[in-house]
């Protein structure tokens, strides 16, 4: 009895430790962001989008923004359902988002280190993977900004927990539960669901690859199609909403290339397959070397270790994940582009983090016995030497996650200044007459903070003026004009040169940007005024 009391004493303090260091980087962190986004100007666009119609959920006007228009929820679903219901209590999305992204950022950590020790590695790759996660760049201001990104990495690391454990205890394969959970991170991005798909192929290569088979191989595929449908049935709702706007296939997203491109299906696919991959190049553990260097050994330990041992044979599922997955991506490409993809890859952020644990806890070992073969070297000059090893590995990840953080930081910097030159320019406008029209590509800080009414070139939050049935999406010229029109004054912000041509037909002429950051990284909007409207069509 008291070594089990021991035992417990031990967990608990452990537990406090993570707890404490958990939210107190954490609050620094939200003090940080708050003095970043002051004006109300350092948020990103989705995120604005995901406050605006939390507001207005909370007050009771369910998921629009405008009576009459209808908003496309293909993305962030399931987040913006959590936010708006939590605001109802708070009043406030940011203090929602603060509390919805603690809660999932403290999941992930907690699945992540309980991952660690279920592959059976020391408790040393479980600390150090917390340590790396709370120093992994960008990851604390994610969970603080508002993004969706916290509540994917917690749900694919959630889904992917639950397979480790059901294959460990070889009583359900493939647990029905499991596409469940699947289904709330397709609520966030659809892509997730080729998760599905990674788990029944890593069921099926084991299968085979044991001596005694897990199951019935025909089995296996019964259980992968018996989810699949049912994440089709979960994904109902979802289509319902927007079929009668997106028409067929439901689930389009209208700025994917399927509508806008007329190359056929499998070339686009082929062109996405190797740019998929480059994706892994937004994430600093896959761009910056000594992460790169760690997260790939630690992959590969994974992957040996699942092949030499049967006991470990789940750990196999990580390298599968991070080597699928794009190709997947690829495949799901024409019909949603590349936009929802920073979203996907860095939901894959934690295993990353994972693999590097996995890699500092080995590296030091391996280096040791290497050496103690070679110059017999005492017991404690090895154990020095693993400590000294374990040591570089971290300074340097956290050297790595400094580096990536400052610049992460002077972005949101000159992010937040360009946009807080537009506030101000549309409040100036706002004062002399009417609020403004504004046509833009990225509607939702213009909806969260400024007076301006709002056109969506995108399509991606309200497709009024995209023409989605014809096979490609066009604008709709006539309710664009009509729309301009009823304003005074009219202006164009737009983050890309799609609609350059047509801003020009229409009379919008570039606008200097007073203010804006010119910073070489940040790519600034191009800015156009309309004094007049271009009359009846």
């Amino acid at each position: 009895m008291p070594e089990l009391v021991k035992q417990w004493a031990q967990r608990l303090v452990r537990m406090a430790l993570l707890v404490v260091l958990f939210f107190a980087a954490l609050s620094g962190t939200v003090r940080w962001q708050q003095r970043m986004d002051a004006q109300g100007c350092g948020r990103c666009d989705e995120v604005c989008a995901s406050f605006v119609l939390a507001e207005r959920c909370a007050q009771g006007a369910g998921f629009s923004i405008t009576s009459g228009e209808h908003v496309l929820l293909l993305e962030d679903s399931y987040w913006r359902v959590l936010l708006g219901g939590l605001t109802r209590f708070t009043h406030q999305p940011a203090v929602s988002a603060y509390i919805l992204g603690a809660l999932c950022g403290f999941i992930t950590l907690w699945l992540g280190m309980r991952l660690t020790t279920r592959f059976g590695y020391h408790p040393v790759a479980r600390w150090f993977f917390a340590f790396a996660l709370l120093f992994s760049p960008g990851w604390l201001s994610s969970l603080v900004e508002g993004h969706s990104t916290p509540l994917a990495a917690a749900l694919v690391l959630w889904a992917v927990w639950s397979h480790v454990e059901w294959m460990e205890r070889r009583t359900t394969p493939l647990a029905l539960p499991l596409a469940v959970i699947l289904a709330f991170a397709v609520y966030v991005r659809l892509e997730f669901a080729w998760l599905w798909i990674v788990f029944v192929l890593h069921y099926l290569l084991n299968s085979w690859r044991a001596r005694e088979p897990l199951t019935e191989t025909s089995f296996l595929l019964l259980r992968g199609v018996a989810g699949a449908l049912l994440l089709l049935f979960l994904l109902l709702p979802l289509a319902a909403w927007h079929w009668p706007v997106l028409g067929w296939p439901p689930l389009r997203i209208p700025a994917a290339p399927l509508a806008t491109d007329q190359q056929p299906v499998w070339q686009l696919i082929l062109a996405a397959i190797p740019k998929a991959y480059i994706r892994w190049e937004h994430s600093p553990y896959w761009s910056a070397w000594a992460l790169l260097a760690l997260a790939l050994v630690g992959t590969a330990g994974l992957a040996l270790r699942a092949w030499r041992y049967p006991e470990s044979r789940s750990a196999f599922v990580i390298p599968l994940i991070l080597v699928l997955m794009p190709l997947f991506y690829a495949l799901t490409y024409p019909v949603t582009g590349w936009p929802s993809s920073e979203v996907v890859f860095a939901a894959f952020d934690p295993l990353a983090v994972l693999a590097c644990a996995v890699a500092a806890s080995r590296v030091p070992d391996w280096i040791a016995r290497l050496l103690r073969r070679r110059f017999f070297l005492h017991a404690a000059w090895l154990s020095a030497l693993r400590v000294a090893v374990g040591l570089l590995l971290g300074i340097a990840v956290l050297l790595e996650s400094i580096r990536w953080n400052v610049t992460w930081s002077a972005e949101s910097h000159a992010r937040m200044q360009t946009r807080h030159a537009l506030k101000e320019l549309l409040a100036t406008a706002a004062r002399d007459a009417q609020p403004p029209l504004v046509l833009t590509d990225e509607p939702g800080w213009i909806l969260w903070r400024t007076p301006a009414s709002v056109a969506d070139l995108s399509g991606r939050l309200m497709p009024d003026y995209i023409r989605h049935y014809a096979g490609h999406d066009s604008l709709e010229l006539y309710k664009l004009k009509k729309k301009i029109k009823a304003y005074p004054t009219a202006y164009a912000i737009m983050w890309n040169s799609t609609y350059t041509h047509l801003l020009e037909e229409l009379g919008f002429k570039a606008l200097p940007l007073p203010g804006a950051s010119t910073d070489p990284r940040w790519s600034p909007p191009r800015v156009y005024k309309l004094k007049h409207s271009p009359g009846a069509p």
